[in-house]
């Protein structure tokens, strides 16, 4: 009876294991089911950040030499400048999305609020979409992120966010580590001097001419300007005060200072590069104008010479409209393409002028297209052939000239005429 009664309880535990193994496993199978479930949803998302682009970035960096170049690049972002973000949204389903993306700003690990707006947006099936954010730098130094988060259209669920290789990242050195950077180049070079042993030649600073870009500038046109400064000297140049100004050419004193720069320091056979756009005021008179950069501004440098602390421009022509096609001299062809071409900021209605005489101070000598009051909107014009060639074969033959003058009359809104320059063409009749 004893040893019945012991093979009964082992055959009963032996159950009992049974149906607790069985319960474990399949907890484990269903909890692991479960996780892997979440995480494949985390992770694999038919909606994500598929790039974010800003405006200004520069590498981030601990060099003290490389911060020293950035403060002077105009592409790397500074205290208080815009900055744009594009952030670019991927939808990898076969259906559309609605999703409401948000821009994060991180300094320093911490979040800023700088008003960056809540955007929904529809994303096409297997499409990707732009949107466009700008916000101003903040005045502070630290290492700043940008990245992006998707939501649900009512911004309630997280769908994705971008990943650490999206997010992008730039660096504003503080006024303390400028400054320590200062120090330890002029230290360097004074160091390196120092060490030659040799009686130096006194400091020469030579520009290594001016390019402006555009050569015709619209009004309200902006201008980029880029030039070098060189120390052609034996000695080490420091806080080398930078003017860069122009000049109407009718106006040769009358300079307008628009930028300055303070170049720390520029050691022997060392060049620096000085970028910058501007803008001119629209109450500047029309005609030609050039750029003048003038180093060492209050002569507090002593120098091997002086003579060449100056560089000027090339010619640059300021006016209301600029004519493109076609270019001056052009000869057309009876049977070819009469297109003409021109640009203009702030005047909306436009005519074309042939004629003649290139002062088109005579109304008989000129015709105008379109005639009469009208005036068109478009910025090129490609006349009838009862206009040309004929009429302006017509002038040709009764002034017995051989070439065609032509500009462009511009009107605002306010009334406001002007005109552009004049350029001549031929027309080959053989």
């Amino acid at each position: 009876m004893f040893t019945e009664e012991i093979r009964l309880r082992n055959v009963k535990l032996r159950k009992v294991s049974l149906f607790l193994f069985l319960f474990c496993g399949i907890y484990l199978f269903f909890s692991f089911e479960k996780k892997n479930s979440l995480l494949f949803a985390r992770t694999i998302s038919p909606i994500y950040v598929k790039s974010i682009v800003l405006s200004k970035i520069c590498k981030e960096t601990s060099q003290k030499e490389e911060l020293l170049l950035a403060i002077n690049n105009p592409d790397c972002p500074q205290k208080g400048d815009p900055q744009l973000v594009q952030v670019t949204v991927m939808n990898s389903s076969p259906s559309a999305k609605g999703v409401g993306i948000v821009v994060e700003v991180r300094k320093n690990d911490q979040i800023l609020n700088l008003g960056l707006p809540k955007v929904t947006r529809n994303v096409a099936p297997l499409d990707t979409k732009r949107t466009i954010y700008e916000f101003q730098i903040p005045n502070e130094a630290g290492r700043y992120q940008i990245s992006a988060k998707i939501y649900d259209p009512t911004f309630r669920k997280l769908l994705s966010q971008s990943d650490p290789g999206v997010n992008r990242i730039f660096y504003i050195p503080s006024e303390e580590e400028l400054e320590s950077a200062r120090n330890e180049k002029v230290a360097k070079a004074q160091a390196a001097l120092q060490a030659k042993e040799i009686t130096f030649e006194p400091v020469d600073l030579k520009w290594q001419g001016i390019d402006v870009i555009p050569q015709h500038v619209l009004k309200g046109e902006p201008f980029r300007i880029r030039t070098h400064l060189m120390n052609v000297g034996g000695d080490l140049a420091q806080n080398i005060q930078v003017q860069i100004a122009y000049y109407n050419l009718r106006l040769p004193r009358r300079k307008t200072v628009f930028a300055t720069r303070t170049v720390p320091i520029l050691a022997p056979g060392e060049t620096t590069s000085l970028e910058l756009e501007y803008k001119l005021p629209e109450d500047q008179i029309l005609g030609e104008y050039k750029i003048v950069a003038i180093a060492d501004v209050e002569k507090r440098i002593l120098e091997a010479s002086e003579e060449n602390n100056e560089v000027h421009s090339k010619e640059i022509r300021v006016g209301d409209i600029k004519l493109n096609l076609p270019l001056d001299q052009f000869n057309f062809t009876t049977g070819g393409l009469f297109l003409f071409q021109w640009d203009s900021l702030i005047y909306s209605e436009f005519k074309l002028q042939i004629g003649i005489n290139p002062n088109f101070d005579d109304p008989d000598t000129y015709f105008d297209l379109p005639q009469g009051d009208r005036w068109i909107a478009d910025k090129e014009l490609v006349p009838l052939s009862g206009e040309l060639p004929k009429m302006a074969l017509g002038l040709m033959k009764t002034s017995r000239r051989d070439v065609i003058y032509w500009r462009v009359a511009g009107r605002r809104n306010d009334g406001k005429q002007s005109f552009s320059d004049v350029r001549s063409f031929t027309i080959d009749t053989e």
